[in-house]
């Protein structure tokens, strides 16, 4: 089996690893508007969604989602560019929760990224086509997200991509 080079393996980590957030996402009702694995100086890539007006708590399990993704696809535990910034935010949404208690934030974020992981594990498929699909076209839309997710046949990707 050849070995990938360190590029490549770092778009795989970056393309499971936004693929993590965008199912995290769709699955906790958030609209996403973008994924991409195109660096933007701050980051190997990044999702865009809508307004977020769901829980902190699912907001933080959608910032952990990313780095769970990679320890669920045995892709081990890299921090890529961005991911710092994800921990750093889930770490604040969860302070918040826990009333600025260090050791009940502890607490809370082991229960969330168990229910993460959990999610993403029901959801591996979706995360292997949304992984996928980025690894060919760099940035999905969320038509296409949607429609991967969703797991419609024929409508893996949109007509403009063929």
């Amino acid at each position: 089996m050849a070995t990938l080079s360190e590029a490549a393996q770092r778009r795989l980590r970056t393309a499971v690893h936004e693929a993590g957030h965008a199912v995290a996402a769709v699955a906790l009702g958030h609209e996403v508007k973008l994924a991409t694995i195109l660096a933007d100086g701050e980051s190997s890539g990044h999702i865009e969604v809508e307004d977020q007006t769901r829980s902190l708590a699912e907001r933080a399990m959608v910032r952990l989602a990313g780095r769970e993704a990679m320890i669920l696809s045995d892709l081990g535990e890299h921090v890529l560019p961005g991911c710092r910034e994800d921990l750093f935010r889930a770490h604040r949404y969860v302070l918040v929760l826990a009333e600025g208690d260090e050791a009940r934030a502890g607490e809370i974020t082991e229960e969330l990224r168990t229910r993460t992981n959990e999610l993403l594990f029901d959801r591996a498929r979706e995360l292997g086509e949304v992984s996928i699909a980025l690894l060919e076209h760099d940035t999905l839309t969320a038509d296409e997200l949607r429609n991967l997710i969703s797991g419609e046949p024929g409508l893996r990707l949109l007509a403009r991509r063929r």
